[in-house]
């Protein structure tokens, strides 16, 4: 016997707005679950030195207590290595240090802690490549607290028309 689930995508900034609740009812109603059936994930998106209120968060997602799960995600990964030199550097990893820092107080109250959630390696905003452009060879990672990135060379030798590649 198979369930079938459904994930509910909200825009942090969604939750502002005067019908929120409204309109996630709306969605669920629709599709013909309730908040107990539906996995709930909040995208903050862009995730940078400003943490995310999670207070003012867990005060305006309607149904709080009843959703099925309940996540957050954004990212804190650059956009593109355009600028940085070859070598290796850490970049902090915000969307990890805001949730983890919030944890650690909300686990000694009743408010539900979200799950933590990200955008791994990538930007949380996803943009098409642009043509005609000349990646480099990087590796990307994550650690706990902080993205390690060594940026290689470019795929392609512009200068002496050949690949890179080896």
């Amino acid at each position: 016997n198979r369930t079938l689930r459904v994930a509910l995508r909200v825009d942090y900034g969604e939750l502002a707005k005067e019908d929120a609740a409204d309109r996630i009812d709306l969605a669920l109603h629709k599709l013909g679950v309730s908040p107990a059936d539906t996995h709930l994930m909040i995208d903050y998106g862009i995730t940078d030195a400003e943490s995310p209120d999670y207070e003012w968060l867990a005060t305006s997602v309607p149904h709080m207590a009843m959703w099925r799960e309940f996540a957050v995600v954004g990212g804190a990964f650059l956009q593109d290595l355009h600028g940085l030199t070859l070598g290796t550097r850490v970049h902090p990893r915000w969307d990890w240090l805001h949730w983890e820092s919030w944890a650690r107080v909300i686990r000694h109250t009743r408010t539900r802690l979200p799950v933590f959630s990200d955008c791994t390696i990538q930007h949380a905003v996803f943009n098409q490549p642009v043509e005609g452009s000349n990646p480099s060879a990087s590796i990307r990672d994550t650690a706990r607290d902080f993205c390690l990135i060594t940026r290689g060379q470019a795929l392609w030798d512009r200068r002496k028309r050949k690949s890179r590649h080896e």
